[in-house]
């Protein structure tokens, strides 16, 4: 497997693919764990979020927690438009 820098991480699609993923930001909920990421080279706009582990592991966001991630995900952005990253 090639090497992931700092800012990267590697998801397996449904469909059992590597896709490699850029890290937008990470931030605790409550004792958890939560990073925020998109496709690579951003060509899908799409933002993925998912509970991690201090291995690395990632697992599935609770549904529960969907509305606080949407709502830390607006503040973001809100924070970075006209930024590049």
């Amino acid at each position: 497997m090639e090497q992931l820098h700092d800012d990267e991480l590697m998801i397996i699609s449904e469909d059992g693919k590597e896709m490699r993923m850029r890290i937008l930001f990470t931030t605790d909920f409550g004792e958890k764990n939560v990073v925020f990421f998109t496709d690579y080279k951003g060509e899908t706009g799409d933002v993925g979020v998912m509970y991690y582990d201090e291995k690395g592991n990632l697992t599935p966001l609770e549904e529960e927690d969907y509305t606080w991630a949407e709502e830390v995900l607006e503040i973001w952005k809100e924070g970075n438009e006209g930024s590049d990253d």
